[in-house]
Order: C-alpha cells, then structure tokens, then sequence
C-alpha cells in the first residue's frame, strides 16, 4: 500500500537543507516486505511513476526494519533486494528515508523485547501454594448466571442460548457484577452468526459515565459456526460492572451467544521490567521465588504479536513453602486494543 504526501515548502526546508525557494517536495509512503522479491516488480513500477511525477523522496516502510535480528538465514536474501532497491532509487533520483521508529502500533518494535510494552496493574491477587508452585486461590462465589441481569426485549433466551433476530435496535443481555478492584479478569463466550449485519461486542463497562474497560474487537463474521471468543480485562479502581454481550443498533440476520464464564486471569501476558515488576507480598524475586515468564508474549502467532488469552505463565519458589500458604501476587500485563485474536472452532 503506497499513498503520497505533500509537504509545504516551508516545513522541510530544515530537513532537507535546501532554501525556502525550492519548489515543494512530493514524499511517497511505500510500504512493502522486502523479504519477498517479487514485490520489487510492482514496487519499480511504482517508484518509476512516482519519479516521473515529481516525487523527491520515497517514505519506505517495512516491518523487518525493527528486527531485522530475527531473519536468520534470510537475512542475506533480504539485503540482496536491499541493495536492488537503492540502485532503483538512485536510477530514479529518489531519496530513500526509511521508517524506523513506529511507535502506536508498537508490535515491530517491540518483536525483541516485548516486556517493554505498556501495562495496566494486577494487584494484591491471592495464590494458593502447592508443591512449591503459586495457583489461583479459586471463587466459588463468582460466576456468570444462566440468566442475565437484564435484556433488551429483542433478546430470546432459550436452554441457555440468548439469540437475536433482525433486531430494530439495540439487542443486549447484561451482567451487573461486582468484582476486585484492579484484578484482570477472563471472559469466555461462544458465538453463531447467519447472514448478520450487525457488529456483535462484549463490553465491560463501569462508573459514572459508562468507562470501557475492554478493547478488544470479536471480529465475527456475518455466518459462522460455533466459535469461542476470549478476552480479559482490567477492573481498574472499579468494584461494579456491567458486562454486556450483544449488537448496538438495528440490524439484519440471527447472532446467538452461549455457555458465558467469568474467571480471574491469572499470569497472562505478564510483564517482566523495572517499571512493571511482577511482585509477591513479603517475598523478593530472583531469592525467594522465580520471576514469572510468559513464553507466548510477542511471540504469538508471530514475533511481536500476543493473544490476550492463553495459558498463564507459572510461578515458582526457590525457599520450600508450605502447601495451602496463601500469597498475594501483582504485576502488569499489556491489554490488547482492537486486535482480532486467534479464533477457535468448535
């Protein structure tokens, strides 16, 4: 993907060095995999257009620029297409400036370190030892009832199953709870479509003003089989929710929804820096107990990507610990942000 970016003469006479009486440049941002070369027949097509135009400059984006460490062997393959690139460049009389510091959407960044990312707080969770490994203390009391708190009157409910069908408006089942300030907590849900129109959410919403406490798109399809769906959550400084499965506004076809669990999180995703240690109430790390690594982080279903829900990392004493001592474990963990997580089919 390519689009072109004009830039006035009096913002970039500082940046190219060159007087306020030049005529303004034309940058092109291209973006492209240079691992692959045939993406270097399109990419001359392109640059040659762009050159013949009255571009200057070539704004050049790959993900492989923030780690390149990672390609191994490939990597002399890649700077082969490298080189070709800047020949084509240098025929076109078109400066290359390659993006190298994407910082947002950080994944490419953050493929080689990515306890780097930002975090939200866990805290003061009780854990259970056994055998010397740290478990979650289970509760017996939380659970999400067969039956919500309240529906929006387009919503069937039927063994378990709340279906929508050609909605006129909002089609909702809510959940309020009340839950731990500043846990993470794992929503499991499975969802059917047939030719809906509709966007199905799960929302987790608190406060006042109705504070979203959960990012992630479902990312469902107009028809589809049973498939699950996991996200997690943080509650902040909140104690009551409201958790709302269903589709805002009118829309056409059946969406239907079952078999909703709630659990606390555990050690997904965990953090592991100086400004998002993983701590145990009375405890010091790297002594006492092994700090938590969660191999799946950045690293899943490719370097610098995560799943918000996968199994969590193990805690584990170095000093012997009795069976059944309780502890109380904090740390951060990166929330995921509209990201479309792996689904699984029943």
């Amino acid at each position: 993907m390519y689009s072109a970016i004009h830039i006035p003469q009096h913002g970039v006479s500082a940046l190219a060095g060159r007087g306020r009486s030049q005529r303004p440049q034309l940058w092109l941002y291209y973006s492209t995999n240079l691992l692959l070369h045939t993406n270097i027949v399109p990419l001359q097509r392109v640059w040659a257009r762009a050159a013949h135009d009255g571009y200057t400059h070539i704004l050049l984006n790959d993900s492989k620029f923030s780690h390149l460490a990672l390609l191994g062997s490939a990597l002399r393959r890649y700077l082969k297409n490298v080189r070709l690139i800047r020949s084509l460049a240098a025929r076109y009389k078109l400066v290359l400036v390659p993006g190298t510091f994407p910082v947002g959407y950080s994944n490419d960044l953050l493929a080689l370190q990515p306890s780097l990312a930002e975090g939200l707080p866990v805290r003061d969770v009780p854990f259970v030892v056994r055998g010397g490994i740290a478990h979650l203390a289970a509760d017996p009391s939380l659970h999400l009832p067969a039956h919500p708190t309240w529906m929006d009157k387009s919503v069937r409910l039927s063994q378990g199953v709340a279906m929508v069908n050609n909605p006129t408006g909002n089609a909702r089942l809510v959940f309020k709870m009340t839950l731990h300030p500043f846990w993470s907590y794992h929503l499991r849900v499975w969802i059917r479509t047939r030719h809906f129109t509709g966007r199905p959410h799960l929302e987790v919403l608190a406060g006042p003003h109705n504070r979203s406490l959960q990012y992630q798109s479902l990312s469902t399809r107009p028809s589809q089989k049973w498939r699950r769906y996991d996200v997690v959550f943080d509650t902040l400084q909140h104690r009551n929710v409201g958790i709302y499965f269903g589709s805002w506004g009118a829309a056409r076809g059946m969406l239907e929804w079952r078999a909703w669990t709630i659990h606390v999180a555990g050690l997904v995703n965990v953090l592991s820096r100086r400004g998002a240690p993983t701590t145990v109430a009375g405890y010091r790390p790297g002594i006492d107990f092994i700090v938590p690594h969660d191999p799946l982080l950045g690293q899943s279903p490719y370097a610098g990507e995560y799943t918000s829900w996968h199994r969590p990392a193990i805690l584990q004493f170095r000093r012997p610990m009795p069976n059944g001592k309780v502890v109380h474990v904090s740390w951060y963990y990166p929330p995921i942000l509209g990201y479309t997580q792996k689904l699984w089919t029943a």
